[in-house]
C-alpha cells in the first residue's frame, strides 16, 4: 500500500495546487486549491470559468493569442483596474523534484500584467522566496515538469472543442501533431541536425587545430627532450669553469716564477752592487777630495755632452734643408732624364727616317721632300712679306691716327677760344674765325674715322697673315 503511495505522489509531482487570480477578466480576487484527483468547474456563461484556463496558461508563460480570448495582455486586464497578477503553486516533492534543494517542496509562479500590456514574472520557493525573476527560470520549470500549455490534449479551449469536428482532414492532422507533440519533436529534430551539423563542422575546425596543436607538441616535446641533457650541460659548464679557473692559476704562477728570477737576478745584481761599494768605501774611506774630483770630472762631461748635443741639433737643423734641396735636385734629375731619353728616342726615330730616306729605295721620297720643303720655305718666305707689310701698314695707320687725335684736340679747343672770343664782343670777325674752326673740326674728325678704318684693316690683315711657327 505505501509503495502504491509512493507512485501516486510521484506521479503526480509536477501539479498545480493552487491558483489566485487579481484583477483578472472578471475575477478580482479569486483563489481556487485543486485536489489531486479531478477537479470540475461548473458556473453559469459569463461567470469566469474559461478565465481560469486562460490564467492557467498565461500564468505558466503561454502567449495572449494562443487563448483565442485577446491578442494582448493587456486587454485581460479587469475594467477599471491597472494591473492584473496571477499565481500558480506547482507541486514539486518527488525524487526527481526541480532544484529541491533551492525551491523545496512546492514552486511558486507569479505573473504580473500592466496596462501598457508587459508583464514580469517572480518565481518563488516554498518559503515564499523570490529566487529568480527570469522567464528562461520559469521555462526549465514547466519543461522539467512537462507542462504544455500549448497542447490542446492538456488545454483545449472553447473555441478548438466546438470547431474540432467541422475541421478538414489537414487541420485534424495539425491538431494530432500539435497533441502528440510531433511539431515540436520535428522542430526539435531540425535544430538537432542543424546543431549536429555545426558541431560537425567545429569538430573539423577542432581537428585542423588538434594537428597544429599536435605538431607544436612535437615541437615542444623535442625541446623538452633537449632541456632534460641541461643538467649534463650544466656540469659540463663547471668543469669548464673549473678548467679555466686552473688554468687561471697556472698562468699567474708562471708568471710569479718569471717574476721571481728577475726579482733574484735583480737581487744579486743589487748584491754584487751593495758589495762593490763597500770596497769603495773601504778603498777611499773618507777621502772626499778624490770624491770632489771624480764630481768635477762627471760635471764637465755633462757639460761637454749637453755642447755635443746643442751641436748635433744645429748640424740637423742645417741639414734638414740641404736634404730638401737633394730631394728636389733628384726629382729634377730625374725629369730631366725622362726627358733626355724621350729627346734621345726622337733623335734615334728621325735617324732612321734619314737613313730609310739616304737609302736607294727612297731617292724618289727624298726628292718629293726636299721640293715640298723648298715650296714650304718659299710660302713662309711670303708670308714673312706680307707680315711686314701688315707690319708697316699698321705703323703707318697708328702714326695717321696719333696725327689726327691731335688735330682732333686742336679743333675740339676751337670752339672753346670762339666761344671766349664771341664772349667778349669782337663782332663779326669772331664768329667768322669760329665758323672756320668748326669746319677745320668736322675736316679733322672725319680723317681720324678714315686713320681708324684703315688701322682696323690694317689689324686683321696682320693677324690673317702671321708667319707660321718654325718645326
Amino acid at each position: 500500500m505505501d509503495s502504491d503511495s509512493e507512485i501516486v505522489e510521484a506521479e503526480t509531482d509536477g501539479s498545480i495546487c493552487s491558483i489566485q487570480m487579481r484583477n483578472f477578466f472578471c475575477h478580482e480576487n479569486l483563489q481556487i486549491d485543486f485536489n489531486k484527483n479531478v477537479n470540475y468547474i461548473v458556473g453559469r456563461n459569463g461567470s469566469g470559468k474559461s478565465a481560469i484556463l486562460t490564467a492557467l496558461v498565461v500564468g505558466l508563460g503561454g502567449r495572449a493569442a494562443a487563448t483565442n480570448r485577446g491578442n494582448n495582455l493587456n486587454s485581460f486586464i479587469k475594467k477599471g483596474a491597472n494591473s492584473a497578477s496571477i499565481e500558480i503553486k506547482i507541486k514539486n516533492n518527488s525524487s526527481q523534484a526541480y532544484k529541491h534543494d533551492e525551491y523545496g517542496d512546492y514552486i511558486t509562479v507569479v505573473r504580473h500584467i500592466n496596462s501598457s500590456g508587459g508583464s514580469s514574472y517572480k518565481v518563488k520557493n516554498a518559503r515564499g522566496e523570490v529566487v529568480s525573476t527570469k522567464f528562461d527560470t520559469v521555462k526549465n520549470i514547466i519543461r522539467a515538469h512537462d507542462i504544455q500549455v500549448d497542447n490542446p490534449i492538456s488545454v483545449l479551449n472553447q473555441d478548438d472543442a466546438r470547431s474540432f469536428h467541422a475541421s478538414d482532414a489537414k487541420k485534424k492532422y495539425m491538431l494530432f501533431r500539435k497533441a502528440t507533440n510531433m511539431d515540436a519533436t520535428e522542430t526539435n529534430y531540425n535544430k538537432a541536425l542543424e546543431t549536429g551539423k555545426l558541431a560537425f563542422k567545429i569538430s573539423e575546425r577542432k581537428n585542423e587545430a588538434l594537428q597544429s596543436v599536435e605538431k607544436e607538441y612535437k615541437e615542444l616535446k623535442a625541446i623538452h627532450d633537449r632541456l632534460l641533457s641541461r643538467g649534463e650541460i650544466e656540469a659540463r659548464k663547471k668543469a669548464l669553469e673549473n678548467e679555466y679557473y686552473w688554468s687561471e692559476v697556472l698562468q699567474y704562477e708562471r708568471q710569479a716564477d718569471s717574476i721571481q728570477v728577475q726579482f733574484d737576478k735583480q737581487k744579486a745584481r743589487l748584491d754584487k752592487l751593495a758589495e762593490k761599494l763597500n770596497k769603495m768605501k773601504e778603498h777611499y774611506g773618507n777621502n772626499n777630495g778624490a770624491i770632489d774630483a771624480l764630481r768635477s770630472q762627471l760635471e764637465e762631461s755633462t757639460l761637454q755632452r749637453t755642447a755635443l748635443e746643442q751641436e748635433v741639433r744645429e748640424l740637423d737643423d742645417q741639414l734638414r734643408p740641404a736634404q730638401t734641396t737633394l730631394r728636389s735636385l733628384k726629382a729634377a734629375t730625374a725629369k730631366h732624364n725622362d726627358v733626355l731619353a724621350r729627346e734621345k728616342r726622337k733623335i734615334a726615330e728621325i735617324q732612321g727616317e734619314i737613313d730609310r730616306i739616304d737609302s736607294g729605295d727612297a731617292a724618289t721620297q727624298r726628292v718629293a721632300l726636299e721640293a715640298a720643303a723648298a715650296a714650304a720655305t718659299e710660302a713662309a718666305d711670303a708670308v714673312r712679306a706680307r707680315y711686314s707689310t701688315a707690319q708697316h701698314h699698321a705703323a703707318q695707320a697708328q702714326q695717321h691716327a696719333a696725327h689726327a687725335a691731335g688735330r682732333l684736340e686742336r679743333a675740339n679747343a676751337a670752339p672753346a677760344r670762339a666761344r671766349h672770343a664771341l664772349g667778349e664782343g669782337r663782332g663779326g670777325e669772331g664768329a667768322a674765325r669760329a665758323v672756320q674752326h668748326r669746319a677745320a673740326s668736322r675736316r679733322a674728325g672725319a680723317a681720324a674715322r678714315r686713320a681708324r678704318r684703315r688701322a682696323t684693316g690694317a689689324r686683321k690683315r696682320r693677324a690673317g697673315a702671321r708667319p707660321p711657327r718654325s718645326r
